[in-house]
């Protein structure tokens, strides 16, 4: 329980949150293992609906591309997280995460975060706060490279 809350309390999500109330989000973690080269999720299947922090090992996030060829659009290490985009929606994943090396997560289920939000909404509303603000950046960071690959073309920088 205390390692949880130790890898909770550095992870950027829940930067705003009281000790106390990173103890509320404990008690709805479950903890998962997986093998270099698993997936947590994969692209085009039903969204997992949870939150994935690691608290060991590390993720890489891709997409497929119509050739088959995978385009690596992340990396994520201890304490970053990743699924907050599905772990509210019944969409399936537009990406896939795989373990590039013995990983250990803890997930927090879109329906354990519902609960949460129903007995705690203070605690859900800032987690949901925190949430926006990341999707918020890393759409620039996004688009941003597509701007930036796009003047290389432009310029010629590419070819």
């Amino acid at each position: 329980m205390n390692d949880i809350l130790n890898v909770l309390q550095k992870v950027e999500l829940f930067n705003e949150l009281l000790e106390e109330e990173i103890g509320l989000l404990v008690k709805e973690i479950e903890k998962a293992s997986y093998k270099k080269g698993d997936f947590l999720f994969a692209e085009n299947t039903p969204g997992s609906r949870k939150l994935f922090v690691l608290a060991k090992g590390s993720v890489e996030l891709f997409k497929s591309t119509p050739y088959g060829d995978e385009k690596r659009l992340a990396l994520f290490g201890r304490y970053d997280f990743l699924g907050e985009g599905t772990m509210l929606s019944e969409t399936p994943h537009s990406t896939s995460a795989r373990a590039l090396e013995d990983t250990i997560t803890l997930t927090l289920s879109g329906e354990r975060f519902k609960l949460l939000l129903s007995t705690h909404p203070q605690v859900a509303l800032k987690v949901f706060y925190r949430i926006s603000q990341v999707i918020s950046r890393r759409m620039r960071q996004s688009n941003s490279r597509i701007v930036n690959l796009a003047e290389q073309y432009v310029s010629g920088r590419t070819r």
